[in-house]
């Protein structure tokens, strides 16, 4: 009989509690969601999404400049977000006539902002050993990807190169990239 009554007191306590959650619930959708007039409640709000232009820089066919290609990408907030996504795009290289700046091996380990609006950029050490070479082609390869960040991201004051989480003397054994870059627009035609 003991049983009985206590089965008895556990089912009343679990339908209550049920009840209490179903009750809850139910004020906190009305609450929290708008009704349309078709009278169907939403319980979130979906932001369109938005594209923008941007110009990523690749060398000319005969290395003498680098020139724009002008992309479409989603608007992302995140200023560092939107960084990785463009040199990303730079890395898998162009999509029209230009060259590319950065060997398809490369990867981009890690890319981050400072406060005083450095971005750092830290590319795998493919983008050494995999390198064509020269002095020119290693400085187009810096200011493609610090032109493209620059130009497109306003948070973006200047741009610092790691190889392999580390800091390098060189991308390819020319250009000193010891310190951060500003962009430098003579090049581009």
């Amino acid at each position: 009989m003991g049983n009985k009554k206590y089965s008895f007191y556990l089912a009343l306590i679990l339908v209550t509690a049920f009840t209490a959650i179903a009750v809850l619930s139910k004020i906190h959708w009305s609450k929290h969601s708008h009704v349309p007039k078709d009278g169907m409640p939403l319980s979130f709000h979906v932001s369109p999404v938005t594209r923008s232009n941007i110009y990523l820089y690749f060398t000319d066919t005969s290395t003498s400049f680098l020139m724009a290609e002008e992309r479409s990408f989603i608007n992302v907030e995140d200023p560092a977000q939107f960084a990785k996504s463009i040199v990303e795009a730079l890395i898998a290289g162009p999509k029209g006539s230009l060259m590319r700046t950065i060997p398809s091996e490369t990867t981009l380990r890690a890319l981050y902002l400072s406060k005083n609006g450095t971005a750092y950029v830290d590319l795998s050490e493919n983008i050494k050993t995999d390198h064509p070479g020269g002095s020119r082609l290693e400085y187009f390869t810096v200011f493609s990807i610090v032109n493209s960040l620059i130009v497109n991201i306003p948070q973006i004051k200047a741009v610092k190169f790691l190889l392999g989480g580390n800091d390098a003397l060189t991308l390819s054994g020319h250009i000193d990239i010891k310190l951060p870059f500003k962009a430098n627009m003579l090049l581009v035609r």
